[in-house]
């Protein structure tokens, strides 16, 4: 059933990472970084964090949304001229 509406594997493994990697690998360490250390949340190291956080989730949507685009255009019909 999968492969009938996606017949490429790779795009969902693309999607997948550009949606899952991020979380691992960079908010989910500094949200437990956020949530541990007792320093303010003004603090230097905190604000970095929260910086950080919204720069991968803006690079991640844009990621999804290149995959996508890409996607949606390498899978697109062609049409005929008449």
């Amino acid at each position: 059933m999968a492969a009938v509406v996606l017949p490429n594997v790779g795009d969902v493994i693309a999607i997948t990472g550009a949606t899952v990697n991020p979380f691992i690998g960079f908010i989910f360490p500094i949200m437990f970084y956020l949530k541990i250390d007792p320093s303010p949340m003004s603090s230097a190291g905190k604000r970095l964090g929260i910086f950080v956080i919204l720069v991968t989730i803006i690079v991640s949507v844009l990621g999804i949304v290149q995959i996508v685009t890409t996607w949606e255009s390498s899978h697109a019909t062609p049409t005929t001229k008449a």
